[in-house]
């Protein structure tokens, strides 16, 4: 009797050994993919700033920069309101491939927020009427498509719905209004079109982009062309962020269609003048696409960033700003010393985007 009790006890604890192993591994599969890739000490970093950012850098669910008082712990006022909605689609990018999904439901109610008629969106909720850089820009919309594809390929059912109607509503208006967005520059969206049809298809939603004799091939045609004016922008203008907005229609067009014909010679246009730069994300885009190694690169980059998020009353090295929209001469400039604090977003994006493609392909197939 002792005997069986015995044994009935070791294959009890054999038992439950073996499920929690199993538990454990499950466990390990399904952790977000910041928390198997960042080493510990930029996985620390990378948690603390997003934990500042949601604290002190999201008004009404939109990525803000924030004025700070004396002590830098509570807001005063939020500022660099001018393109946050379209910052918030950046933001939710990361989000979204960080499984934060509580964070993306924030940004989408945001863009409740500055909806103004279905498929058109304002800058930010009390952005003035005779605001002199426009309502919106196609700046706005493209940077918005980062969080709209990567929620599309990788968000729960819910939130796949929510961006099949706001993409449906967005090509719509774009067709009866000729892709003109609002009223001021920068509001013409054309060169986003093959984009949302891309976006559209992925998502099954029954309308398209094309107007009377365009194509496919047509608008692909078109939407390849922007990115031949790469090094003509690199070396003629001081425009840095203009080539940004190249990298971000670009890594949107190359996750949702990976092996769209000629893709990755105009990946390579783009990238021939600004290779020497130093641009982290630039580099590790480049380099994921064409199976380079770029573990130590983003690692020695993320390391680099301050302990606190950036600001600009504690001398760090940090370059004032985003890192990747500007050149490095601009990284040189000086800005007089404010309560001013970053949001950090260009780290929790390079971090984000590092991570979760260190594990899957462009090409990986979203869960339906």
């Amino acid at each position: 009797m002792r005997l069986s009790c015995r044994r009935n006890t070791c294959c009890f604890l054999f038992l439950l050994l073996v499920s929690a192993m199993v538990f454990s591994a499950g466990q390990t599969m399904s952790e977000p993919s910041v928390q198997k890739a960042l080493p510990p000490d930029i996985l620390e970093k990378h948690n603390h700033y997003m934990e500042s950012f949601v604290t002190r850098h999201m008004y009404k669910g939109g990525t803000a920069e924030a004025e700070l008082d004396d002590s830098h712990t509570a807001v005063v006022k939020y500022v660099g309101l001018g393109d946050s909605q379209g910052w918030t689609g950046l933001t939710m990018s990361a989000f979204a491939l960080d499984e934060r999904w509580d964070l993306v439901r924030d940004g989408l109610r945001y863009w409740e927020e500055i909806e103004v008629e279905p498929g058109r969106y304002k800058r930010w909720p009390e952005i003035p009427d005779d605001y002199g850089h426009g309502q919106t820009s196609i700046d706005q919309y493209g940077e918005m498509l980062m969080g709209m594809a990567e929620v599309a390929l990788h968000g729960p059912p819910e939130l796949r719905n929510e961006i099949a109607r706001i993409t449906r509503n967005i090509i719509v208006y774009g067709k009866a209004h000729n892709w003109i967005y609002g009223e001021g520059p920068w509001t013409d969206c054309t060169d986003l079109k093959l984009l949302f049809q891309l976006l559209a298809e992925k998502l099954e939603i029954d309308v398209d982009i094309y107007g009377p004799g365009e194509t496919f091939d047509s608008e692909k045609e078109k939407f390849f062309l922007q990115f031949k004016q790469a090094y003509l922008i690199r070396t003629g203008s001081v425009n840095y962020f203009s080539l940004n907005l190249m990298f971000e229609r670009l890594f949107v067009a190359k996750i949702l269609r990976p092996e769209l014909t000629g893709l990755d010679d105009m990946i390579k246009t783009w990238f021939k003048p600004v290779r020497k730069d130093g641009n982290p994300l630039f580099n590790w885009f480049y380099g994921k696409v064409f199976g380079l190694k770029t573990d130590k690169l983003i690692k020695k980059e993320l390391r680099a960033f301050p302990a606190e998020l950036p600001n600009r009353w504690k001398p760090t090295g940090y370059h004032w700003g985003y890192r990747w929209e500007r050149s490095p001469k601009e990284w040189e400039t000086v800005h007089p010393i404010s309560n001013i604090e970053h949001p950090g977003m260009d780290f929790i994006v390079l971090a984000s985007y590092y991570s979760f493609y260190k594990y899957h392909n462009f090409d990986d197939e979203p869960e339906k």
